[in-house]
């Protein structure tokens, strides 16, 4: 009686932590996969500023491997912007997020692109930072679309100016 209880009672915690292993994979599945098809780039560092995931936006956006990247401290910021960066970067370590930053970055080819940064910070079972996320839009093509926008209301603005001052200048 005991002995089959306790063989019952086994097999059922092993059906139960199986069902949660082929759970926790699948999801893992999705995940992984759902990152490789991000059109934005993301890129997970670890603590000290190491990059442990790029994935292939990240590759199309800036212009470095995955092979190139992974295990090398994060080096594609400007040397101009890279204390202010590093600075929020510790404010995304000790548990804040960080939202569109939006920043000029050279991609590996020289070309000046214009992103977006988000970050946030990745935590283990005990509930402790041990990492950060961040995600990367390039806006270079909306930001050279404001600008042509500006630059048509601008003149149409002059234009319409231009007409009322010469249409008035008739009448008076």
């Amino acid at each position: 009686g005991r002995l089959s209880e306790l063989s019952r009672q086994v097999k059922q915690e092993l059906a139960e932590r199986k069902k949660a292993e082929d759970l926790l994979r699948e999801t893992s599945q999705t995940l992984m996969a759902l990152i490789k098809e991000s059109p934005l780039a993301i890129i997970v560092l670890n603590t000290s500023g190491r990059v442990t995931l790029w994935n292939p936006a990240a590759e199309r956006t800036l212009g470095w491997s995955e092979k190139e990247s992974v295990g090398q401290v994060l080096a594609i910021i400007e040397p101009e912007a890279r204390e202010e960066f590093w600075q929020k970067i510790q404010a995304v370590l000790q548990g804040t997020t960080l939202k569109d930053l939006e920043m000029e970055q050279k991609r590996r080819d020289g070309v000046l692109i214009n992103i977006t940064l988000s970050a946030a910070p990745l935590h283990d079972e005990a509930g402790a930072v041990n990492g950060i996320m961040m995600i990367i839009a390039d806006i270079t093509q909306q930001k050279r679309l404001q600008q042509e926008i500006l630059a048509v209301s601008g003149r149409e603005q002059r234009r319409i100016g231009q007409d009322l001052h010469d249409g008035l200048g008739q009448v008076l």
